[in-house]
């Protein structure tokens, strides 16, 4: 398995945008990707589209009340979203 991490301190320099055209050319090329979306403003989530549901907080929170396969969402194509 392959990971890759995209992080900066600073905002506005591409994260989001890069890991969002990196898994869709990824997930294109035949591989089976997830994005995790760990940024409060939540941006890689937006963009991809989702809106309502389970998410990240809810597995990581103090609650726990949900396992990170309740909120991973099937973007087609081999990708996928663990949202925030």
């Amino acid at each position: 398995m392959l990971t890759i991490a995209l992080a900066n301190h600073k905002g506005g320099t591409g994260k989001t945008a890069t890991a969002h055209a990196l898994g869709a050319c990824l997930a294109a090329d035949g591989l089976r990707v997830l994005l995790v979306d760990v940024d409060p403003q939540s941006s890689l989530t937006a963009a991809s589209g989702f809106t309502d549901g389970l998410t990240l907080a809810d597995v990581l929170g103090e609650s726990g009340k949900a396992q990170l396969s309740d909120v991973v969402q099937d973007l087609g194509d081999g990708l996928c979203l663990s949202p925030i």
